[in-house]
């Protein structure tokens, strides 16, 4: 399938001007009561991939360069970016490209505004009190994600392998391949020393005056690009924080433009976008996806059953486990083990801030630059990243964003599908974020204690959040749900790819820990299992 063009500026006011007399008839459950809908005759390739994510992208192109025809399988929209045009919704105010078909768009941090349900790119789950976040596009959570490319501490991935994951390998041979093809960079002295990051520096001062040490953080942005928005060469969209809802100048370095790219360049992959996938089961000796092709506005089209003798699962945290949880339920996949649905958790994140006496300016730009390392906290190793508040005028904030990791405590919450509601829903501990907050207060208080402020900023961010989780985690186990290398156990030709094999926390921001855990489990599926 090839990438759509994308409409002239006059056709996109139209079509958004359109649809906001009808998207919400189009997408109500009786909408598609009166549409032609048809079913596609049963088509089968080689290989699935479902999820554009960075486990899927990784799969993808890994299977394309062994020559195995594969189908990546997408449920959000091809969006294709380019200078002063502006693809995605603003930070403020957000309109219906911003969520994936609700009412509410719905940041981390919360400033909701009402929207149109349009195939926008950002989703969000709720499961008794907890909001998990996650990516609608082709690139999954690399648009909507703020472009950090860390590596997970060597303790952390000893600890939550439980030795099945060589370390070494990871640290020489697998991060170094994702790397590679990601290219993250951190931010040139130059760009870090404008007003734009006047908030990075005050708080690297602030961190190093409290005696911790600070580094500067790798993100996969383009910063040439964004040296030309300051310069005033092309329209603002970095300088203006513009990052959960897709970056409008193409400066952040998004798995379609890397991964993807790669895999299309094979010729032996294609993508199908906006196609939804409801169900998976066995088929002969592989397996059977069951999915719906909708256009942006949520229309069905068509249905069409997809069979393939492979099938990798990178849908996503929520995706993955529904899939699979679904599944066992109805009895499709009767043979999962009990861990799948297990050892989920939100990475330890909690989102905090300060006020500070020093003026930050009213701009504050992405991508994220700057990250405490606290690895002997009180109450566990914690990571605290400055993230950027870009309300257009100057809050005098400091918005934090904590990783926090107890090896006594690895994903704490159990999936389960319900068929009465016909959803997947979450056992959540009510006391899960206690330590992770206590880690990132005591952070907080330590820096306003040294270089003044004060905890929070009011009316926006008054209290420590830990429940809404940008970085989902766990639910398919990695040596517990599936062998060493993402294998379900109970099937053959059915794997895991995604950040559903990570059990609850990695200390890091986890795009590229999954990355990599995909080039290391790929490498050895498509030497011991794959026949081209």
């Amino acid at each position: 399938m090839k990438q759509p063009a994308q409409p002239s500026r006059r056709q996109f006011l139209k079509l958004s001007s359109a649809a906001a007399g009808v998207g919400l008839a189009a997408t109500s459950p009786s909408a598609n009561a009166f549409l032609f809908t048809t079913t596609k005759p049963a088509r089968t390739i080689k290989a699935v991939v479902i999820g554009t994510g960075f486990g899927g992208a990784v799969a993808g192109l890994r299977l394309g360069q062994a020559g195995v025809k594969t189908l990546m399988i997408e449920r959000g929209q091809w969006w294709r970016t380019q200078a002063n045009f502006n693809v995605f919704s603003a930070n403020l105010p957000a309109d219906h490209r911003s969520s994936w078909f609700k009412t509410l768009s719905s940041p981390p941090v919360k400033i909701e505004l009402p929207v149109l349900p349009y195939a926008g790119v950002l989703d969000y789950t709720d499961f008794n009190g907890l909001r998990t976040y996650q990516g609608a596009a082709v690139g999954g959570g690399s648009i909507v994600y703020g472009g950090v490319t860390v590596r997970s501490p060597n303790f952390v991935l000893q600890s939550i392998f439980n030795g099945q994951v060589n370390v070494s390998e990871m640290e020489t041979k697998y991060y170094p391949r994702a790397e590679a093809i990601i290219r993250a960079s951190t931010i040139p002295e130059d760009l870090l020393n404008t007003q734009y990051y006047r908030y990075a520096q005050v708080f690297k001062q602030h961190a190093e005056k409290a005696g911790y040490t600070v580094k500067p953080t790798p993100s996969a942005y383009d910063f040439d690009i964004i040296r030309k928005e300051i310069n005033g060469t092309i329209k603002a969209s970095a300088i203006n924080g513009e990052t959960i809802y897709g970056n409008n100048n193409g400066c952040k370095k998004s798995l379609d433009k890397s991964y993807l790219q790669l895999a299309l360049n094979t010729n032996n992959v294609t993508i199908a976008d906006l196609t939804i996938v409801d169900s998976i089961k066995p088929f002969g000796a592989g397996y059977s996806v069951f999915t719906r092709k909708i256009n942006d506005w949520g229309t069905t089209l068509y249905y069409e059953e997809i069979r393939c003798e492979y099938l990798f699962l990178g849908a996503g945290v929520v995706g993955t486990n529904t899939l699979l949880l679904k599944a066992k339920a109805e009895g499709s996949l009767p043979n999962l083990n009990q861990h799948v649905g297990t050892k989920v958790g939100g990475n330890g994140d909690v989102t905090w801030a300060r006020t500070v006496p020093e003026a930050l300016g009213a701009k504050q730009a992405a991508p994220l630059t700057q990250t405490i390392e606290d690895f002997s906290n009180p109450y566990g190793p914690m990571t605290l990243e400055c993230a950027y508040f870009p309300t257009g005028i100057d809050l005098r904030s400091l918005v934090q964003l904590g990783v926090h990791f107890d090896k006594d405590r690895t994903g704490p919450g159990t999936f389960t599908y319900s068929k009465w509601q016909n959803k997947l829903t979450m056992n959540w501990p009510s006391d899960a974020g206690t330590k992770p907050t206590q880690a990132h207060e005591h952070i907080v208080n330590r820096l306003n204690r040294i270089n003044g402020g004060i905890s929070g900023v009011p009316i926006f961010i008054t209290k420590p959040s830990t429940t809404r989780v940008a970085h989902p985690l766990g639910g398919i186990p990695l040596g517990l749900a599936t062998d060493a290398y993402g294998r379900l156990y109970g099937y053959k030709r059915l794997y895991v790819v995604d950040g559903s094999l990570i059990p609850g926390s990695c200390l890091a921001n986890p795009s590229l820990t999954i990355a990599a855990l995909a080039e290391r489990n790929m490498e050895t599926i498509l030497a011991q299992d794959i026949r081209a």
